[in-house]
Parts: structure tokens; sequence; C-alpha cells
């Protein structure tokens, strides 16, 4: 029996620190787009950030940069990586932050008359 509790504290304890690497490396940047365009690339001075709750814990995040938008298709507006699914963050905090890497400071924030609420982020080029 104490070979087996051995074993499965080695398992669990390998599989945390396999979950904490993964996660660090969703915000790598191997590439993150918006409507096929890299959020490096976007030659905007303001972007709107609309989080996007998911089934689970975990957002994604709404992007508007000026660009044709199609109803209900995050491809056009959500944050992606370079394999095309959504990048997927605990909290609007952690997604401001992460855009906070890539340039871009929270400017105002807005709610919409529905309840929601926009994030004005600029660009600091």
């Amino acid at each position: 029996m104490n070979q087996n509790n051995c074993n499965m504290k080695n398992i669990l304890k390998f599989s945390i620190i396999g979950m904490v690497l993964a996660c660090c490396s969703i915000n790598e940047g191997y590439g993150q787009f918006v409507d096929g365009q890299n959020i490096q690339e976007l030659n905007t001075p303001y972007i709107f950030v609309n989080p996007v709750a998911r089934i689970g814990r975990t957002i994604n995040l709404s992007i508007d940069f000026g660009q044709e938008q199609r109803t209900l298709d995050m491809r056009s507006t959500g944050l992606l990586d370079k394999d095309g699914k959504p990048l997927k963050f605990n909290s609007i905090v952690q997604g401001l932050n992460y855009l906070h890497s890539y340039g871009y400071i929270l400017d105002e924030t807005i709610v919409d008359p529905t309840g929601g609420v926009i994030y004005v982020l600029t660009q600091t080029f």
C-alpha cells in the first residue's frame, strides 16, 4: 500500500507540473490572431475588448478593431492561437494583462445597455 501511495503522489505531482507548464505556454508569442491578423501587427490605436463567458470557469476575448464582424462567429472577433482555437483566460484581468504584454493599455471601461462591459484599450506604439 505504501508503494502505491508513493506512486500516486508522483503521478499527481508530475500531472500538476505538466498542467502548469501547459498553462504558461499558452501565452507564449507563437502567433495570436484576430480575424486572421496577428495581434502584434494591428495598426490601430484603439481596440474594444469584450469578455465572452464559456462553460466552466474560463473566458475568451472578443476583440473589435474595426474589422467586418460576422454575427456569433468567434473567428472574426475572437483572440485565437496559431491553430485557430480561442485563447482561454481565467479572468478578464488575466486577459487584459495578456494584451498589455502586446503593448495595449486600458483606456476606458464602458457599461453597455445590456449590462455587459466593454474595455477600450489603446496601443502604445
